[in-house]
């Protein structure tokens, strides 16, 4: 099993992310190169499985659709997983879900974050939380486990909101097989929340200390946001979603090994 790319950068733009500023717009490698990769390893090494490394998988469908194509047409013995997003048009084809299965992808992580459409917004992740829901589904319908990256604490973050996270992870447990990260908001170097922080009203971390931020007027704090953790991240035990999820304790400066 080894790791590979199909692409770098991102077509999203997500306010918390630093990785797109770093890589770039989405740009998908060269077919034949990707084709010529996977079948070197196969030959030289035996592989059978490929993680890839891609911000985002399904960031062009044309390329995803040929990549599956080539590897059921040749039989390529092949089990493959990585990261994507929740997609409007991959939504309406849902043969494309099923192909990818048939190819050889057992796993999806998705990068949804929140629940909550107004935090999404703020977040620019570019859907709403039905069009998230409708991905996790046609990707569970095909047979392709899913996992869910959550945030904590994001600018913008009422209680009512929260509480619409929490309400929809037990509301669509059927489509929902882990909880692959959940963490409390960080202020990344790089990241909109860093460069435009004026923009979403909020003081700058320490340097090195990226949790520890506060909103300007003092609504949004490393405590709230602390405490939010801890009761999301009892519904995701509570529901058996957990995979590797942060304790509580190691966002907290108070409780963090000396």
């Amino acid at each position: 099993h080894i790791a590979l790319v199909m692409s770098r950068g991102c077509f999203r733009s997500c306010a918390f992310c630093s990785d797109k500023p770093d890589q770039g717009r989405f740009r998908a490698l060269g077919f034949e190169k990707l084709m010529g990769a996977v079948a070197y390893y196969k030959e030289h090494y035996w592989i059978g499985g490929i993680t890839f490394n891609d911000l985002i998988l399904n960031g062009d469908l044309n390329h995803l659709d040929r990549f599956c194509d080539v590897l059921l047409e040749n039989q390529v013995e092949l089990v493959w997983d990585g990261q994507a997003t929740a997609h409007r048009v991959m939504n309406k084809r849902p043969w494309l879900f099923d192909k990818m299965a048939r190819s050889g992808c057992t796993d999806l992580t998705y990068g949804l974050e929140s629940f909550d459409d107004g935090v999404l917004a703020v977040m620019r992740k570019g859907y709403t939380a039905d069009i998230a829901v409708e991905t996790l589904r046609r990707t569970k319908e095909a047979g392709i486990t899913t996992g869910i990256n959550l945030i904590c604490g994001f600018p913008g973050e009422t209680e009512a909101g929260f509480a619409r996270t929490l309400a929809a992870l037990e509301e669509n447990r059927d489509v929902i097989d882990r909880v692959t990260s959940l963490s409390i908001c960080a202020v990344m170097p790089g990241s909109p929340l860093w460069t435009e922080h004026d923009t979403f009203g909020i003081e700058l971390p320490p340097p090195g200390h990226y949790h520890e931020w506060q909103t300007s007027d003092g609504s949004n704090t490393l405590p709230m946001r602390i405490e939010r953790h801890a009761r999301l991240r009892a519904k995701v035990l509570e529901l058996g979603l957990a995979a590797v999820v942060q304790a509580t304790d190691e966002f907290d400066p108070a409780k963090r090994p000396r």
